[in-house]
C-alpha cells in the first residue's frame, strides 16, 4: 500500500501542491479532498448529469468555469472531469475523463477466491460496500473498470480501490462511515486549470442566471443549448435570454408565460416561398395557404413532437435545404439540421443561430442583476402534513421557496430541517432541491415523546459560507387520542 501513496505524494509534488494528499505511511495520512483551487459553479450543461451522480455530496465543488474545446465541454470536480460530446449518441453525450489511468500506476491483479454474491469486473472484486455507489455511478459506464482489487490499510484506517475515472475509499474501521471519491479532479485540476499563454484568458464559457430553466426543461434543453446572454428586459417590456438556438422571453409579471422568438428570421434565414404538397417518402406536408404550404421531413416532424411541439416551433417557413454539409429546414421560431456523417441517433440538432441574433440585436437594456439570497429577497414557508402525529407515525414536512417581490417560486435549492427533542437531542434530515414550483418535501421517522409533546422544528436553505441565514420554525404535537 504504502508504494501507492508515495506514487500520488510524488504526483502531487510536481503538481506544485505544497500539502499532499497521501504521504508514505503514517496514521495522520488519510485520504481527504483537498481544499478547493477555486470555487466556480456548474456549468448549466453539466446541472442534471452531476446531479444524477451524487451532486456535491459525491462528486464535490466544481473547481473552475467550464472549458469547451472542438465543440466538447469539460469541467473539473474535486473528484473527476465531467464530458460532454454533443456529437455522440444521446446515451454517450456525457462521460468522466480516464483520470485514474493517468494518476495510478495499475498494480497486479491478485488471485482472489470466489466470493458468492461478488460484483467482479475483469478479475477484480468491486469492494462490497462500494457497490451501491458505483452502481449510481453505472459501475462502469461512468466509474470505469477497476484498476485495482480493495485494499485495506491499517495504517491509515481505510478501505481504497481505484478505477479509470473515479477512486473510492471509506473507513475501515467505523462501518457508519460513508464512501468518498479520491480526488482525481483536484490532481488533476492543479496540472491544467488556469492556465494560458501571455496575456491571453482561457478559453472558458460565463454561466448565467436561467430564470427560464423551469419551461426549457419541458421543452427540453438540447434544444436551447447553452445560454449566450444574462436575461434582460426588452424595449417591449419582456424579460429575454438567447441561448445558443432559440431566443426565449415571457413577460415580467409571469416568467411561466414563455414564448420563443423568431429566431431564423432574424438571424437570417427569411420565410421561404410555399410550395406544393410533395409525395415523397419520409415528408410531411403543412398546408398554409390553401393548397400550398411547406413539406417537411418526418425526422423533423419527430424532433418537433418530442420537444413541445408546434406550439414552441411553430409552423414551417421553409422546404429542406443544403447548408454547407447539412441538410437545414427552418420553423418560425428555430432551424433544425440533419448531419448524415454523424451517428444515425445524433444526426438531428437545432441550428446554432443565437449566436447571429446577439450579434445583430446585441441587449439595447442592461443584463439583470442576479437575484441575491437574503432574508430580504427570499420566503420561506414550511407546512406540516398533520398538526398532530402519534408516536407510531411518520410526519411529513413540506417546503416551499418564494421570492418574497412577486412570490415566484426558486427552484433547485436545498435546505436542512433540525427538530429539537425533549431530552435535548437533535435529529437533523435533509430536503432535497426544490422543484419547478420551489417545493420540496421530507419525511419524518416515528418520534417517541410523552403525549402533549409539542415539537419545534427549524427549517435553513443551504447556502455559501458568509451568506446571511434564511430560515423558517414551526412545531407539531405529538398527540394520541
Amino acid at each position: 500500500m504504502c508504494w501507492i501513496k508515495k506514487l500520488i505524494t510524488v504526483l502531487l509534488i510536481l503538481a506544485g501542491i505544497g500539502s499532499v494528499l497521501l504521504t508514505a505511511c503514517s496514521p495522520e495520512s488519510q485520504i481527504k479532498p483537498t481544499p478547493t483551487l477555486a470555487g466556480a459553479e456548474v456549468d448549466p450543461a453539466f446541472r442534471e448529469f452531476y446531479n444524477r451522480l451524487g451532486g456535491q455530496v459525491v462528486l464535490g465543488l466544481a473547481l473552475q468555469p467550464a472549458d469547451e474545446k472542438d465543440g466538447i465541454l469539460s469541467q473539473y470536480t474535486e473528484g473527476g472531469l465531467m464530458i460532454y460530446n454533443p456529437k455522440l449518441l444521446d446515451v454517450q453525450k456525457y462521460s468522466l475523463a480516464p483520470l485514474g489511468v493517468s494518476l495510478i500506476i495499475q498494480p497486479k491483479k491478485s488471485d482472489l477466491p470466489s466470493q458468492e454474491g461478488a460484483v467482479v469486473i475483469n478479475g477484480y472484486v468491486v469492494y462490497s460496500k462500494f457497490v451501491d455507489l458505483y452502481e449510481i455511478f453505472d459501475m462502469t459506464r461512468y466509474a470505469g473498470n477497476p484498476l485495482s482489487q480493495p485494499m485495506a490499510d491499517a495504517d491509515t484506517g481505510q478501505i481504497i480501490q481505484y478505477f479509470e475515472n473515479v477512486g473510492f475509499y471509506t473507513s475501515l474501521s467505523d462501518p457508519k462511515d460513508s464512501v468518498h471519491l479520491i480526488p482525481y479532479g483536484q490532481i488533476d485540476c492543479v496540472k491544467h486549470c488556469q492556465k494560458s499563454t501571455g496575456t491571453a484568458k482561457p478559453l472558458v464559457q460565463p454561466v448565467y442566471d436561467e430564470p427560464f430553466l423551469d419551461s426549457l426543461n419541458r421543452i427540453g434543453l438540447d434544444l436551447a443549448g447553452r445560454p449566450l446572454s444574462a436575461y434582460y428586459r426588452t424595449s417591449d417590456g419582456m424579460i429575454e435570454q438567447v441561448y445558443e438556438n432559440v431566443v426565449i422571453d415571457a413577460p415580467a409579471a409571469n416568467l411561466r408565460l414563455v414564448s420563443l422568438r423568431p429566431l431564423p428570421d432574424l438571424a437570417g434565414f427569411p420565410p421561404g416561398p410555399l410550395a406544393v404538397k410533395n409525395p415523397a417518402n419520409g415528408l410531411v406536408f403543412i398546408p398554409l395557404d390553401h393548397n400550398l404550404g411547406h413539406n417537411v421531413a418526418q425526422v423533423f416532424e419527430q424532433y418537433i413532437a418530442n420537444h413541445g411541439g408546434g406550439t414552441f416551433a411553430g409552423p414551417p417557413t421553409s422546404e429542406m435545404f443544403t447548408q454547407g454539409s447539412l441538410y437545414r429546414q427552418c420553423f418560425t421560431n428555430y432551424c433544425l439540421d440533419y448531419d448524415p456523417s454523424l451517428p444515425v441517433d445524433a444526426r438531428i440538432h437545432p441550428s446554432a443561430l443565437g449566436k447571429i441574433y446577439l450579434q445583430n440585436n446585441p441587449p439595447n437594456q442592461p443584463a439583470i442583476k442576479a437575484l441575491t439570497l437574503s432574508p430580504e429577497t427570499v420566503q420561506l414557508q414550511s407546512a406540516e402534513k398533520k398538526t398532530a402525529i402519534t408516536m407510531a407515525e411518520k410526519q411529513v414536512i413540506t417546503l416551499t421557496v418564494l421570492q418574497r417581490q412577486d412570490q415566484s417560486p426558486l427552484p433547485n435549492l436545498t435546505a436542512t430541517l433540525t427538530i429539537t427533542l425533549p431530552d435535548g437531542q437533535i435529529l437533523s434530515y435533509s430536503f432535497g432541491a426544490t422543484d419547478s414550483q420551489g417545493i420540496s418535501q421530507v419525511t419524518i421517522e416515528p418520534i417517541a415523546a410523552a403525549n402533549g409533546t409539542i415539537i419545534p422544528y427549524e427549517v435553513c436553505l443551504n447556502l455559501s459560507a458568509g451568506t446571511p441565514p434564511i430560515c423558517t420554525t414551526d412545531t407539531f404535537a405529538i398527540w394520541t387520542p
